[in-house]
This record gives C-alpha cells, structure tokens and sequence, in this order.
C-alpha cells in the first residue's frame, strides 16, 4: 500500500508543472472565448472545463513519457526532441479527446456503435479541432520549455529566470 501511495504522489509530482502550465493556457483560451461570445450574448464553461482539460492533458504527458521511444531524440539537438515530443503528446491528447466524446456518447446511447455513429452528428467538429490545434501549439511551447530547461540544468534554469547570475569575466 506505502508503495502505491509513493507512486501516485511522484506521479502527481510530475504531473503539476504540465498541470499548472495547461491550466493557464485553457483558462487563456476560455477567456480569449468568453469575450468573443460575450458580444452575441453567449456563455461558455467555467474554470473547471479548463482544469479538466490540463489533467487530461498532463496524463497524457506522462504516459508518453512512459514510453520507451519517447526520449528517441535526446542525444540529438534541442528542435528533434521539441517537435518529436510535441508530436506524440499531440497524437495521445487528440487520442484521450477523441475517446473522452465517444464514451459521453456511448453513455448517452448505450452501445460504442451508436456512439460511433452519431459521433459526425453530435460532436462539434470545427470546436474540436480548435482546441486541438490550441493544445498542439501549447505542446509545442510546453516541449521548448521542458527541453530547455533539461539541457541547462534546473539550478540554472531557475537562476536565469528568477535569480541573479554569477558573474563571469
């Protein structure tokens, strides 16, 4: 039991950095959305639509980096790494979002192949894949920052963004 309680809390560890990073970008998203609809009078979702969407998307990060290819470009230059990483963590979230519509929709109809057929109808498509394409570009600054900081170091990393550097003449 002390064993599967230590993997969910370096789990849950891991995932904040995404978690915290994805829910800025949604709530972002959401606000940018919001604003636009407010002039027709429109509401979306509240701030826990955005949260679900960065805990989808930091399991997402970290099944993917649970697989063994996913490192493939780490000996290589920092852009591989950025857009090879980008690129499998766009393919499962796109996977986790594609599932999370078919399941709603197998609830509400009871069968995957009703939900499988009326995914064309009931899904809005062009909303789906505009925050696809917002998480992709996300990802993609996400993977940046993370390779970033890997080849630096955290001390330094850190020492850049919010302390003071040692002076070198």
């Amino acid at each position: 039991m002390r064993r599967l309680l230590g993997l969910i809390a370096r789990e849950m560890r891991e995932a904040i950095p995404a978690f915290l990073f994805f829910c800025a970008v949604f709530g972002v998203s959401r606000l940018t959305l919001a604003l636009v609809l407010e002039e027709h009078h429109l509401t979306v979702g509240g701030t826990a639509v955005a949260a679900v969407g960065a805990l989808l998307v930091a399991k997402a990060i970290l099944l993917a980096d649970a697989l063994p290819f996913t490192d493939a470009f780490a000996k290589r230059r920092l852009v591989y790494s950025i857009v090879w990483k980008s690129l499998i963590y766009g393919v499962i979230t796109l996977a986790f979002r594609y599932l999370e519509e078919l399941l709603r929709l197998w609830r509400k109809y009871g069968s995957a192949g009703a939900a499988g057929e009326k995914m064309l109808e009931e899904v809005s498509w062009p909303h789906f894949w505009a925050v696809q394409i917002w998480i992709a570009f996300a990802l993609l600054g996400y993977c940046a920052a993370v390779e970033l900081v890997r080849a630096l170091g955290k001390d330094e990393a850190r020492a850049l963004f919010f302390g003071a550097r040692a002076q070198t003449d």
